[in-house]
Formats: structure tokens, C-alpha cells, sequence
């Protein structure tokens, strides 16, 4: 008669060579797929019409492997309250990644430089807030502000404005969120799963050109009205009249809250051709800040010379510590010079 104990212990060490198995090639798989450069370091989740934003309170690390504090309002930046304490004045620094810091750890953002550079001019108590997320456009900068921003009390924003700011692509639907799924998202696999499904199996292939051309005819009916709207118009110069009525609006927005818009210009001459472009664009754009009375300032002199240091050696459309620290140092003197801050008591 055959033993009922040795066959329950047989059939333990069968399940538990499956499981040290299953454990070893998913290790594998997900080496395998970190190898290829999937996975997330810094998540994000998918919000209505925004499009996504920093899943509050995580550590992650940037593409080299330097930390990333995004803290419980979504900012990457230290632990602060929502609510202004008595004598503190807040400087909300709207960006996409450039303001984020790619490949920068976090106190050598120009967010935190700004600090810095402020105080050595005499500006106590002033809080740079960094709320840069990479990938964001004009428009998505506005709907951030109005849904999160304002709540944070600034007593100034600036628009840190780069040149493919102006580039309104497609938002991705919301999802809903499984039990346990921001944890299984920071794996590599899971990422190359996701983007298999949907390059692979989803039933419609999109034409990313075309869906990108129709977002922008929606946002400029929805922004400006069709009938002001030239349809032979180059459709740089569509995307250039939604940007300025995007940029009016956002200073609009900042009036009725009782708080300033202001404008960093920062031109990427490291990753175009034609060095003329940006400032060309700027110029247009400018002439709505002019219209409007929101002050700007250029950072072409700090980042003109085309300094290689002031730019990552890997990736030339993003700041380097040197290039973050020139921002920082340029826009802190304008600061200063304009008064854009109340004075403390004000």
C-alpha cells in the first residue's frame, strides 16, 4: 500500500521546483527585456484629457540610474505641504523635460539651483516648485495648472518654454487600474507585454500622422473656433496660432487666480540643423506675450555659444548639470531684475 505522507512530500518538492523554475525564467525574461531598454523607472498613470501624470509618493531613478524623488503632490521634489505656510512665496516652474531633469539627479534640476541662485540675490523663503513632466505640451501645461497648480498657491508661474512645446500630439485614453498593477508595471516585461498588445493584437492600427493632424483640428476648433482658422495654412502656422492662444489663456487663467504668468524661452540649438528655427518660433509666440503684458525672458545668450557641456554628451536636446545650473543662474537674475516675486508680507 502505497504511502500517503511520501506521496504528499513527493508532490511538495514537485511544486516547489516548479515555482524555483517559474521564479528563474521570469528573472531571466525580465533581465532579458531590461537588456533590450524596456522598463519604467519613474512611473506615471493615465488621467482624462491630461494624458498622464507622476503616480504620487515614489523613489524611482533616471535612464543612468540617479535617483528620482516624486513626491505626494506628483512633483519631482522634496516632501512639501499643498497648503503655504505664513511668509513663504512659491515659484511653480511648469515644464516638460527639461524642467523634469532628464538624466540629472535631483538637486542639480535648475528647480533646485533656482533656490540657490535666488537666495544669493537676496530672495529668502522663495520655493521653486518642479513640476516638469516629460512629453508635455502647451496645452497639457495649462490643464495641469487648473487641475493641480493652483491649488499649490504659487505667486508666480513660469512657463518653461521649449521649442517642442508647440507639438500637440494625441492623448492616451484613461484605464482602469487592476489590484497590484503599479507594482507589476515597474517590470520590463510587463512594459514589453503592454506594447506588444498593443502594436500587435489591437484590431485598428492607427495612423499616428493622421490622429495627430485631427487632435490638432479639435484643439484649434475647441481653442480658437474653425471659422478664425485659415484651413490652407501651413500647418506649422496652426500649430504656432493654437500655442499663442494657448499661452493667452494660460495668462488669463493666472490673472483670475490672483497670480503672475511669465515665460522661460529655451532654444535647443544642439538637436536642429537650421538654428534659426526656435527663435523664429519665439518670436512669434512672443507677440502674444507682448499682447497680453506677461513678461519673457530668451536663454539664448546662456546657451547660444553651443557648449557642449551645457548639454548632455548622450542626448543633445536635454541640459546637462552645467546647462541646468546656466538656467537657473539666468533666470533667478531676471527674477530679481523684474520683481516678478512679492515682497515677503506683500
Amino acid at each position: 500500500m502505497e504511502d500517503h505522507g511520501a506521496r504528499r512530500i513527493g508532490l511538495g518538492r514537485k511544486l516547489l521546483y516548479a515555482a524555483v523554475s517559474t521564479a528563474a525564467l521570469l528573472a531571466i525574461t525580465e533581465a532579458g527585456f531590461r537588456g533590450a531598454g524596456f522598463g519604467e523607472a519613474v512611473l506615471t498613470e493615465r488621467v482624462e484629457e491630461l494624458g498622464w501624470h507622476f503616480v504620487p509618493s515614489q523613489d524611482g531613478e533616471t535612464r543612468n540610474g540617479l535617483p528620482v524623488h516624486v513626491n505626494a503632490l506628483g512633483l519631482r521634489d522634496e516632501e512639501f505641504p499643498r497648503e503655504k505656510p505664513p511668509g513663504e512665496r512659491r515659484v511653480l516652474l511648469l515644464g516638460d523635460s527639461i524642467t523634469f531633469g532628464v538624466d540629472v539627479a535631483q538637486e542639480e534640476t535648475f528647480a533646485w539651483r533656482l533656490r540657490d541662485a535666488l537666495a544669493r540675490r537676496g530672495e529668502q523663503g522663495v520655493r521653486p516648485m518642479n513640476s516638469g513632466v516629460p512629453g508635455y505640451d502647451l496645452r497639457q501645461y495649462l490643464l495641469w495648472l487648473e487641475r493641480y497648480g493652483f491649488a499649490l498657491s504659487p505667486d508666480l508661474v513660469v512657463v518653461c518654454l521649449y521649442q517642442n512645446d508647440i507639438e500637440i500630439s494625441r492623448r492616451p485614453s484613461p484605464y482602469r487600474d487592476f489590484p497590484g498593477r503599479s507594482l507589476v508595471r515597474r517590470t520590463a516585461t510587463y512594459q514589453a507585454f503592454e506594447r506588444f498588445v498593443h502594436g500587435r493584437m489591437l484590431p485598428e492600427e492607427v495612423d499616428e500622422e493622421s490622429a495627430a493632424r485631427d487632435e490638432l483640428e479639435r484643439l484649434l476648433d475647441a481653442y480658437v473656433g474653425t471659422e478664425a482658422i485659415d484651413p490652407d495654412l501651413p500647418l506649422w502656422r496652426r500649430k504656432v496660432t493654437l500655442a499663442r492662444e494657448l499661452l493667452a489663456r494660460l495668462d488669463r487663467r493666472c490673472r483670475e487666480e490672483g497670480t503672475r504668468l511669465a515665460v522661460l524661452l529655451i532654444p535647443a540649438f544642439a538637436n536642429t540643423a537650421a538654428p534659426d528655427e526656435p527663435i523664429k518660433l519665439f518670436e512669434k509666440l512672443t507677440e502674444t506675450l507682448d499682447e497680453v503684458g506677461a513678461p519673457y525672458r530668451s536663454l539664448l545668450a546662456p546657451l547660444a555659444e553651443r557648449h557642449p557641456d551645457v548639454w548632455l554628451p548622450h542626448d543633445s536636446g536635454h541640459l546637462s548639470v552645467l546647462g541646468h545650473e546656466r538656467v537657473a543662474e539666468a533666470a533667478a537674475e531676471w527674477i530679481v531684475e523684474r520683481g516678478l516675486v512679492p515682497s515677503p508680507g506683500s
